[in-house]
């Protein structure tokens, strides 16, 4: 089994790579894909602790996460949808 420790690097790396990608591409669906990744390197953090401290309540804020996440994913990609019929680029810098 791995230690928190172990699962908080981990985290900490797939947030790093997330927020790389944020600041460092140009695509709107890159973008959107690296703000999913730092979310759900937060939500391994939840269950990780959560069972380190033997409770189900990370596990529980890991659903809720997933379920607002979800919702947030279908409304972005409607928009982004829209955006690329009117401009055709997902490009921020056509901006």
């Amino acid at each position: 089994m791995l230690s928190l420790f172990h699962i908080s690097i981990l985290s900490t790396i797939l947030f790093i790579i997330g927020f790389s990608g944020t600041i460092f591409c140009r695509n709107l669906l890159s973008i959107f894909l690296s703000i999913e990744i730092m979310t759900n390197s937060a939500s391994i953090i939840f269950v990780a602790a959560g069972n380190f401290w033997k409770n189900i309540d990370g596990q529980i804020l890991y659903i809720t996460i997933m379920t607002v996440i979800a919702s947030e994913a279908s409304i972005f990609l409607i928009l982004l949808l829209q955006l690329h019929k009117k401009i055709n680029t997902l490009n921020i810098a056509k901006y």
